[in-house]
C-alpha cells in the first residue's frame, strides 16, 4: 500500500489527475475502470473537465452503485459531474434502478469479463467502499455456491444490499435503503486502486483504516491485499 498524503482538497485532485495520466500513458488507449458518485471525487472530476481536451472519450466509466427501483439517483449526478462535459455516457457500463438482483448479477459478470484498469474509491464514513457496508464477521460463504452472496471478505462480488442507517441518512434524498452496489472482490480484478480519503469527519476512520489488519468489519482493508493500492489522503 503507498500513502500520499496532501495538504488540501485541490491537491488530492492535482494527484489523482496525475495518476490517471500515468494509467493513460501506459496503456496508450482509452482507461476503463469504476468511478464513484460520492463527494470524494468532486474535485477530480472538476480537474478533469478543466483538462478536457485531454481526457474527452478517454474513460470507459463503470457505474458502482446505484439505489434500487427509483430514476436513476447517481448516474443523474455523474451525467452533469462528469459523463456528459467528457463525452463518456456512449461507453458507460451503467447501473439501470429497474433491475432485478439476478439482473444486477448477469450485468456483474458481464463487466468482469474484460479488463478493468482501475478502481477509484472513495473512504466512507463507516469505511464502506461503494455500498459494500460493514458486515459480521461470522458470515461466510463458499464463493463456488455463490459468488455474489453479501460475506465479510474479499470474495464479494457484489449485489444487491440493504444500506447501514449511517449510509442512508448521509446520501441527501436517498430515495431507499436497498442498493445495487460492486463489492471489494470486483475492485480486486482492477490493474490499480485508487483510494480517496477527504472531508469532514473522515479522520477516526481513516485512523481505524491504517491500523486495521484486511477485514469484512472495515471493507476498506479489503483493498490492502492488492498489490497496486494507493491511498491519497488530504486528512
Amino acid at each position: 500500500m503507498r500513502i500520499i498524503n496532501v495538504n488540501s482538497a485541490t491537491e488530492l485532485s492535482s494527484q489523482t489527475e496525475a495518476l490517471f495520466h500515468s494509467l493513460l500513458q501506459k496503456k496508450q488507449s482509452a482507461i476503463r475502470g469504476f468511478l464513484p458518485a460520492g463527494k470524494s471525487a468532486e474535485g477530480f472530476y472538476q480537474a478533469l473537465i478543466t483538462d478536457q481536451k485531454r481526457w474527452t472519450q478517454q474513460i470507459q466509466f463503470l457505474q458502482i452503485d446505484e439505489f434500487q427501483g427509483v430514476d436513476n439517483f447517481f448516474l443523474k449526478t455523474l451525467q452533469s459531474q462528469i459523463l456528459e462535459p467528457l463525452e463518456l455516457l456512449p461507453q458507460a457500463e451503467i447501473i439501470q434502478a429497474s433491475w432485478t438482483e439476478k439482473e444486477f448479477q448477469a450485468h456483474i459478470k458481464k463487466v468482469l469479463l474484460h479488463s478493468i484498469d482501475f478502481a477509484l474509491l472513495g473512504l466512507g464514513p463507516n469505511g464502506h467502499i461503494g455500498f459494500h457496508e460493514p458486515s459480521s464477521e461470522n458470515k461466510s460463504f463458499d464463493q463456488k455456491t455463490d459468488p455474489f452472496a453479501q460475506s465479510s471478505g474479499a470474495d464479494y462480488l457484489g449485489g444487491l444490499t440493504m444500506l447501514t442507517e449511517e449510509s442512508f441518512h448521509r446520501v441527501k434524498n436517498a430515495p431507499s435503503k436497498m442498493a445495487f452496489t460492486f463489492g471489494a472482490g470486483s475492485f480486486l480484478k482492477a490493474k490499480e486502486i485508487i483510494l480517496l480519503v477527504t472531508g469532514e469527519g473522515k479522520n477516526e476512520i481513516y485512523q481505524k483504516f491504517l491500523a486495521t489488519e484486511p477485514t469484512g468489519t472495515l471493507p476498506a482493508t479489503l483493498l490492502k491485499s492488492h498489490p497496486n493500492f494507493t491511498v491519497i489522503s488530504s486528512i
